[in-house]
């Protein structure tokens, strides 16, 4: 969960003990699938003891023992196998360090078998209604725990020093991402330019910007729109879309410094770029779309340049200004929702002008 900031959850305190950790910079290549590796290892050396991280999933898991640890069996990160007895049971986990879970994806995990659970291991708690019934959520403090557990019987010096340095990795980016400087409540649009170069640096850059973006996404909420977050060429996206018709739509898309609005066609309404590029400067005129005078956080331009995203068979159009710094999200929050109020208000005109004209 996003929390407050304790003395031991200092933002420059936790980078430095993460960035002095071996793990760490181990792990930099790729962070998922290192700790999935990493996870399967352990699992695999100390099959006789119990896997803690079962608590709460597996009714007295203490009793199972572990038989055989998988890797990317049917695309799922780890499938462990364990028995009690006569008993077999079988685990999925599904590992989330950088991302966010979808749940899309962890439906398609579900098997009808009642001796199946599946773990969602994931830095960061996952949003409302994301996890399918029969998951648990398990955190990287959770797994700590556990590798803690197997730190008291080890008894090799490398490995168990090994451990030491894994747990005290995971402790520490765990508590990171509830520092108040990441600002994932998202008070501010921007990142602070410090913070953000030293996620850039430490590789945490697209986990953070993804839950600003979500954030962002989740505050937009207006009925009978769709709001998305994707990231795109190396950044992230949020925005808002009213479907006008299936030939149709209207966005509000923010992209880093960029505000837009856009319409999005589809080819078969016959229109040329020049004639849609035109409908758009006539929607412009009466105020009714790409109409920016009065947002005093943006950065107006001189003259009107239009962009066009064009596939085969679609072609948007759009037009933006650009977000100056230092700009309260709240602002922008507001600003969008009176955009879109106008545009679902003034939906027949849209679509008379760009079918008709």
């Amino acid at each position: 969960m996003i929390g407050e900031n304790t003395m031991g959850n200092n933002m420059e305190f936790l980078i430095k003990n993460i960035e002095s950790t071996l793990n760490y910079k181990l792990s930099l290549s790729n962070l998922e699938l290192y700790h999935s590796n990493l996870l399967e290892d352990i699992l695999t050396r100390n099959i006789k003891q119990p896997f803690l991280l079962l608590q709460d999933v597996v009714d007295k898991y203490e009793h199972y023992q572990i038989i055989k640890v998988e890797r990317e069996k049917g695309h799922k990160d780890i499938t462990v196998t364990l028995k009690k007895n006569e008993e077999t049971i079988v685990v999925i986990i599904e590992n989330k360090f950088k991302s966010l879970p979808d749940r899309e994806q962890l439906e398609k995990y579900i098997e009808n078998k009642d001796n199946t659970y599946y773990v969602l291991l994931s830095l960061v708690e996952p949003e409302d209604n994301v996890l399918p019934p029969g998951w648990v959520r398990k955190s990287y403090l959770d797994l700590a725990e556990y590798i803690n557990s197997i730190i008291k019987i080890t008894n090799i010096d490398f490995y168990k020093g090994f451990l030491e340095d894994y747990s005290l990795y995971i402790k520490s980016i765990s508590k990171l991402i509830s520092c108040n400087e990441l600002d994932l409540k998202v008070e501010n649009y921007y990142l602070d330019k410090t913070i953000s170069e030293k996620l850039s640096k430490m590789g945490l850059i697209d986990l953070v910007s993804n839950l600003r973006a979500q954030q962002m996404k989740n505050k937009v909420k207006i009925n009978g729109t769709t709001t998305y977050a994707n990231r795109v060429r190396g950044g992230w996206h949020f925005g808002c879309e009213y479907l006008i018709n299936e030939q149709l739509s209207v966005e509000i898309q923010l992209e880093g410094k960029q505000y837009r609005q856009k319409i999005n066609c589809k080819k078969t309404i016959g229109k040329s770029l020049e004639g849609l590029i035109e409908s758009c400067v006539d929607l412009k005129n009466r105020g009714v779309l790409f109409d920016f005078d009065k947002a005093e956080f943006l950065r107006l331009r001189d003259e009107v340049v239009w962009n066009k995203y064009e596939t085969n068979d679609r072609i948007d159009i759009y037009y933006y200004q650009t977000i100056n710094n230092n700009v309260a999200f709240n602002f922008l929050l507001a600003y969008i929702k009176k955009d879109m109020k106008n545009i679902i208000s003034n939906a027949d005109l849209i679509k008379e002008i760009i079918f008709t004209k």
